[in-house]
């Protein structure tokens, strides 16, 4: 069972931090409780958004897993799939989510290190150190967002894909062909999803199933623009004034001194 514990904005308000997505797998519901509750009062004293899903056994944990997931509070004790045995098998799919041990036996931290597990937190956890995990994730996730990176479900894996190396990404029914300068990746849609893990990377939308990358950006043409790859791609008429001004206003700024 998922529980979904986003809390939405106030209407109108925008939040410069990066949203940090957090799954809790625990099976006691009053630790649960607790750690949840402990999330929340980071959210409140950083200022740092938290999207917090829980599951309450590890086998649903890794059939849900979603590649936009940041940080992992795993169980180790659990019936049936265990927070270990979770962990290893998310971990295959997925190489780069951090994953953090939660355990009444400190014992188990040694066991962490065949599934790449960042650190680990001895319940009950104490907010000082769950805040010192979520800081580094937000670090890592702050770091993401300024250098531009896009991660998304590929097959049974996830890919992470730096935003200077995408040209273009094209939307094909549920499935979104992210075109990088060594060649496509084929991921998971819809092509707004991957669009908002982009925004402020210097992407505009030209078409409604084409995302360009305006440093990649060669030529513009009467229905087209021409990519640095020399692929051609579709420039709508709604979207062609507000693509030649942010075309514009990249090249303006990519000329500017300092």
């Amino acid at each position: 069972m998922a529980l979904d514990f986003r809390r939405p904005h106030p209407q109108g308000q925008r939040r410069s931090a990066p949203v940090i997505h957090v799954v809790v797998v625990e099976d006691d519901p009053l630790d649960a409780v607790e750690l949840v509750a402990a999330l929340r009062a980071y959210e409140r004293r950083s200022g740092v958004p938290l999207h917090v899903t829980v599951h309450t056994d590890g086998a649903d944990a890794v059939a849900a897993h979603d590649p936009r997931t940041d940080l992992l509070l795993l169980d180790v004790e659990m019936p049936g799939t265990d927070g270990l045995t979770a962990a290893a098998l998310i971990r295959e799919r997925d190489p780069d989510v951090a994953i953090v041990l939660v355990t009444r036996a400190a014992a188990h931290a040694i066991r962490g290190y065949a599934v790449g597990a960042a650190g680990f937190l001895v319940k009950p956890a104490s907010p000082e150190a769950l805040g010192r995990e979520l800081d580094r994730v937000v670090a890592r996730a702050h770091a993401d967002r300024t250098a531009g990176a896009l991660v998304a479900a590929a097959g049974a894996g996830t890919v992470r894909i730096g935003a200077a190396d995408i040209v273009c990404l094209e939307a094909s029914r549920r499935r979104v062909r992210v075109h990088t300068l060594a060649g496509p990746h084929v991921v998971a849609g819809p092509l707004k999803d991957l669009e908002a893990q982009l925004d402020g990377a210097g992407f505009f939308r030209c078409h409604h199933g084409f995302l360009v990358n305006l440093r990649h950006v060669t030529e513009v043409r009467a229905t087209t623009c021409r990519l640095v790859t020399r692929r051609e791609v579709p420039v709508s008429r709604p979207h062609r004034r507000a693509f030649l001004a942010a075309l514009t206003d990249h090249l303006a700024r990519a000329a500017a001194p300092g």
